[in-house]
């Protein structure tokens, strides 16, 4: 008898686990009904088993579901706290996942090279580069300055003068660099009128700067001093190298370095790209090579 009456129990508790979304008090109201009506079937009929009396009524979701109909209610079971947390992490997962691959169905390639063009694009095309001219592009809008844009040339004597580093800042253009014929930093340009008269200083007495960062598109030949160590640091852009005599660390955010070495000099190269390519580059074991450092977070280092 009380294996009998362990086993209702442990029916009428299921049969309650699913009326959870039905008030308390017509929960309550609904066992009670149920276990009178299990009882009086079990005194009406001892020979028969629990097992056999209780599989008469249904499964304890079916009764439940009936149950629940009757008073206007929708059979439901109280999901646990675990289970929540495992289906909101799923819906979550699969959330990014979706927002993943709608990212890369759209906007890819991360980066695509058109060398036939002179061109960088990003993300799919969203945003574009013009390493020719040194324009971007931002869907429709192109960035450039072209109706403000004037010429100048000058040079810098830098002999007997203890220079120790030219330091030169861009937002957005193209550069070449080539070695100087002699102690004189010279440039043929082409920015912005406003920093004309602007961009040339000097951080220290140890230092000259060029700084273009003030100009929205900037080209510039620049000829450096042989041995003369040379900073660049610029956001978008193209770097032409030819055949330089001198050391440069360079660091650019999005664009292109190429890099056409002279003949019979040799060169340490250090250069990473964290989105893009790099070519392959040979590297001297001489200590007294010129040391080409540069990194460039999404675009490419080619050979020329």
């Amino acid at each position: 008898m009380k294996r009998a009456t362990v086993k209702v129990e442990a029916y009428l508790l299921e049969v309650e686990e699913y009326l959870y979304s039905v008030p308390s008090s017509s929960r309550a109201e609904i066992i009670l009904k149920l276990k009178q009506k299990i009882n009086e079937e079990l005194e009406a009929h001892p020979e028969r088993s629990i097992d056999a009396v209780l599989s008469d009524f249904g499964s304890p979701k079916k009764v439940a579901k009936v149950q629940a109909h009757k008073m206007g209610y929708k059979a439901k079971k109280k999901t646990s706290w675990l289970k929540r947390f495992f289906l909101w992490s799923f819906f979550l997962f699969f959330a990014f996942c979706l927002s993943m691959f709608a990212f890369f169905h759209w906007f890819t390639p991360i980066v695509d090279f058109n060398d036939k063009d002179g061109g960088i694009s990003f993300f799919g095309g969203a945003i574009q580069f013009d390493d020719i001219d040194g324009d971007i592009q931002f869907g429709t809008t192109v960035i450039n300055n072209d109706s403000q844009i004037s010429s100048f040339s000058g040079s810098k004597n830098l002999a007997d003068k203890n220079i120790q580093n030219i330091n030169i800042l861009f937002y957005n253009g193209s550069f070449t660099l080539k070695t100087s014929e002699d102690s004189t930093l010279s440039w043929q340009c082409e920015a912005d009128s406003s920093i004309q008269n602007q961009f040339l200083g000097a951080p220290s007495p140890e230092q000259v700067e060029l700084n273009f960062s003030k100009s929205d598109n900037t080209k510039c030949e620049i000829f450096i001093p042989k041995g003369q160590t040379t900073y660049l640091n610029g956001q978008q852009g193209k770097v032409i190298l030819s055949q330089a005599q001198f050391n440069l660390t360079g660091k650019v955010e999005s664009g292109h370095l190429e890099v056409s070495p002279a003949d019979e000099v040799d060169y340490r190269y250090n250069f990473s790209v964290s989105n893009g390519i790099i070519d392959d580059f040979q590297s001297s074991s001489n200590e007294k090579a010129y040391l080409i450092k540069f990194h460039i977070a999404n675009g490419k280092i080619s050979f020329n």
